[in-house]
């Protein structure tokens, strides 16, 4: 049989994204095709939500039967020896490149080019996203034939799985000679929501026919109105990537908020703005970090926010779809919470959030009613009103001890980096990203918020004359670890260094 050689395919999937399944709708649809199929699977990690893969060779019968034998398959990849490639996810595409699975001789990579952020990308405490573009130039590179598009948002508009749509890029692919009929009939015989399954295998075979998509332009975040003048100013007055992110600083605050806290928002932005019109890159620079920053910190998650956003119905409908319930399919969501005594005491009214917390008594009440978590049904109407109560209290917001604690740090953190932009703009960018430090919430919100304040306590005690690699080298040490030794380490040994002097480089009028 050294004349021909079996096909060999390898399926990469998330658990959860039905990587199981399409590998059973691929084997059903070759066994119809008339192929001997052998499968095997990595076990026991979709369950768990990690990634999974999925390995099949395929051999035609008629060839076994006129050979008077039947074929040795292999159960596990090789590298440089598979035909076949599926990727439910960009990263998975990469990781199958890393692993020598994708060959430019040989391989074909059918893709899904949308992102789902791995732990350590979420967890780390600097931006440690992989670059989507060094991906996608991977997949082109090194396929002999690559084949990406968003199928996630395919499979959405369809209102159907990832799962259907990579399989209908692969019937459109070519890259197996099996017609499209085959995998509809394998879909129809093992899928409970065939028909479902059937309108994503159908957009995904039409995306490859019509040219495989690019990926949608972003969609506006935030279904939000913001008043035309406001609009207008930012158009006639922001300058180069800026202008996009403080459009999306605007619709992330009023959504946060309302029409009036974007408008606080451009105001608190004016001062850059007016500097960037009159200088030159550097300057837009430091506006489009300050109008990100900036947006972030007037946006923190409290226990408002965090019960507005599990309510919407957005979030019911994405979870249903990715479930795949149809309408007549009831959906049960349980939220465990356990908040803080002190996010208890930030959602209330400063004085009396205040005088609680300096109270003995009144912090002994409330670690009694929060010692233990417990679970909110949000499809529940117990459950609903209880979040419904929660979320209502946006509007008394700007009143709440939180509110007060995070607008005095807020002016501050602007006031530093305006005044080090009238010593080196260099160093007020670096300050500027320093507030990437305050991320998530609780004791890790404060924890960032410390780390921030050493360095900010280190420029000012040196007054402004540090070098911007000297913060960012701080920041650098903060982001390292969660602890603060490595921070305490980078500010002693710079403490003991004698500074440079540091010229003005464009300051601030």
């Amino acid at each position: 049989m050294s004349e021909l050689k079996p096909a060999k395919i390898v399926v990469l999937a998330m658990g959860g994204e039905g990587g199981a399944a399409l590998a059973g709708w691929l084997a059903d649809a070759a066994e119809q095709a008339g192929f001997i199929v052998q499968t095997t699977q990595e076990r026991g990690v979709a369950e768990r939500g990690g990634a999974a893969m999925y390995y099949a060779e395929l051999f035609p019968k008629a060839w076994a039967a006129g050979q008077g034998k039947a074929p040795v398959l292999g159960l596990t990849p090789l590298p440089g020896e598979v035909d076949l490639v599926i990727a439910s996810e960009l990263m998975e595409a990469g990781r199958a490149i890393g692993r020598g699975l994708v060959t430019q001789d040989r391989t074909v990579l059918v893709a899904s080019t949308h992102r789902v952020y791995t732990v350590a990308e979420k967890t780390a405490q600097r931006d440690s996203r992989a670059d989507s573009k060094a991906l996608l130039a991977a997949c082109r590179n090194s396929a002999r034939s690559f084949v990406g598009f968003d199928m996630a948002q395919a499979a959405a508009d369809a209102k159907s799985s990832v799962n259907a749509a990579l399989l209908g890029a692969v019937a459109a692919s070519g890259a197996l000679s099996i017609p499209p009929a085959f995998f509809e009939e394998a879909i129809r015989g093992g899928s409970a929501n065939a028909e479902a399954a059937l309108a994503g295998f159908a957009a995904g075979l039409a995306a490859v026919k019509d040219g495989a998509l690019p990926a949608p332009p972003m969609a506006p975040l935030y279904q939000v109105r913001l008043p035309p003048k406001l609009l207008e100013e930012v158009e006639r007055h922001a300058c180069g990537d800026a202008r996009t992110l403080i459009l999306a600083g605007l619709e992330r605050t009023a959504d946060y908020q309302d029409s009036a806290y974007a408008a606080l928002y451009w105001r608190r932005l004016l001062p850059f703005v007016t500097l960037a019109e009159d200088g030159g890159n550097a300057e837009c620079e430091l506006l489009a970090v300050a109008a990100r920053q900036l947006a972030l910190a007037m946006s923190y998650p409290d226990v408002i926010r965090v019960a507005e956003l599990k309510l919407r119905a957005s979030r019911f409908a994405r979870i249903r779809a990715d479930l795949g319930l149809t309408d007549r399919e009831v959906l049960e969501l349980a939220e465990f919470m356990h908040p803080r005594i002190e996010e208890v005491l930030d959602t209330m009214p400063a004085g009396l959030g205040r005088r609680l917390f300096n109270s003995a008594i009144g912090r002994a009440v409330l670690r009694r009613l929060t010692a233990e978590g417990r679970l909110v049904h949000t499809t529940s109407l117990k459950g609903f009103l209880l979040l419904y109560s929660l979320a209502s209290l946006k509007p008394l917001r700007r009143g709440s001890l939180r509110f007060a604690r995070e607008t005095q740090r807020l002016e501050e953190w602007l006031d530093t980096v305006w005044a080090a932009a009238k010593r080196d703009l260099r160093v007020a960018i670096s300050l500027a990203r320093a507030r990437c430090l305050l991320r998530g919430y609780g004791e890790t919100h404060e924890r960032g918020f410390r780390k921030y304040e050493a360095i900010r306590e280190y420029v000012q005690s040196n007054r402004f004359s540090v070098s911007a690699g000297s913060v960012n080298a701080l920041v650098a040490a903060a982001q390292a670890e969660e602890g603060t030794a490595a921070l305490e380490a980078a500010l002693a040994k710079l403490n003991a260094e004698p500074q440079p002097r540091v010229g003005h480089f464009s300051p601030a009028k």
